[in-house]
């Protein structure tokens, strides 16, 4: 299933609805930087028949990552986002699947009061747009069941030098981006970093670039669409990933439960974990990131 291809039920065109079912959102980066959150939560999946998790986002767009979640799960979940064109196109599109258990509201993430606490909270692309990312974090304390998870992602540093500063600048970021020191430190407390993964490395920049410096700026449509084929049949293949070299960073937060569990427990087993370790500024010790395999 290619990342953004439900969104093929909006398409009036019959050609388009096949480019949207087969390529999936044009939209290159999200094919890179959704793939380990969507590899996450798969994992988080509720076993029981009945069982559904329940989700929010902060800044959720036009829906992307949560439809992207119940297409794979049973959640119920809701959303919010400022630009309310992106909230009503999320609407339409919840009403033309007949997903009736994920709602959009258009209000102020920032400024959001949930009336139910969450076994998920999502902050995708999110932090970097806000001026005071860590104590928006703390407030996701309040809305965050024991045991319950915060997923992060984010630019990296390297973000402006692949998708220019321009470009940066127009979509609202107020940093270059973070390292994953830099989410740690930001944390609330006693949340455990349980895993993460640096993602759009060293061919998936170069798509990017190439995508967004020179497509982007066709005034052809079409062509610029079939120029992005070879990007978007190539977006698997995010192979070298590393502080240096990738433009994204990925991480998951858990929040410590009612009964802490002995350190032995305190990662889950489903996670692929090697004896090396990442020590940042400040002495803290992260888990290995988990294999994209």
């Amino acid at each position: 299933m290619r990342t953004g291809s439900y969104a093929a039920v909006l398409e009036k065109s019959a050609l388009k609805r096949l480019a949207r079912r087969w390529l999936g959102t044009p939209d290159l980066h999200s094919h890179f930087r959704l793939a380990p959150l969507v590899r996450h939560a798969e994992r988080l999946r509720p076993r029981g028949p009945v069982d559904s998790l329940a989700v929010l986002e902060f800044g959720c767009g036009d829906g992307v990552n949560l439809f992207e979640l119940a297409a794979r799960m049973p959640i119920r979940a809701t959303g919010y986002d400022l630009s309310e064109p992106a909230i009503q196109r999320a609407r339409r599109i919840a009403d033309a699947l007949g997903i009736s258990t994920v709602e959009f509201r258009h209000e102020d993430a920032t400024g959001s009061n949930p009336d139910r606490r969450a076994d998920l909270i999502l902050l995708i692309d999110f932090l970097e747009h806000i001026p005071e990312p860590q104590a928006f974090l703390t407030r996701c304390d309040a809305w965050l069941k024991p045991g319950g998870q915060i997923l992060i992602s984010v630019p990296a540093p390297r973000y402006p030098r692949v998708f220019g500063r321009r470009f940066a600048n127009a979509i609202g970021h107020l940093v270059d981006g973070y390292q994953i020191e830099d989410l740690a430190g930001m944390a609330p407390p006693g949340y455990r970093l349980i895993t993460w993964k640096y993602n759009t490395g060293v061919l998936a920049s170069a798509l990017c670039a190439l995508h967004f410096r020179l497509l982007g700026r066709l005034r052809m449509p079409l062509l610029a669409r079939l120029l992005q084929v070879p990007g978007l049949l190539l977006s698997g293949a995010d192979w070298i990933n590393g502080r240096r070299v990738s433009s994204s960073v990925f991480a998951a937060f858990e929040k410590p439960s009612d009964h802490e569990p002995s350190p032995r427990s305190a990662v889950p087993q489903f996670f692929t974990q090697t004896t090396a370790a990442v020590t940042p500024k400040g002495g803290r010790v992260f888990p290995a990131p988990f294999s994209s395999g």
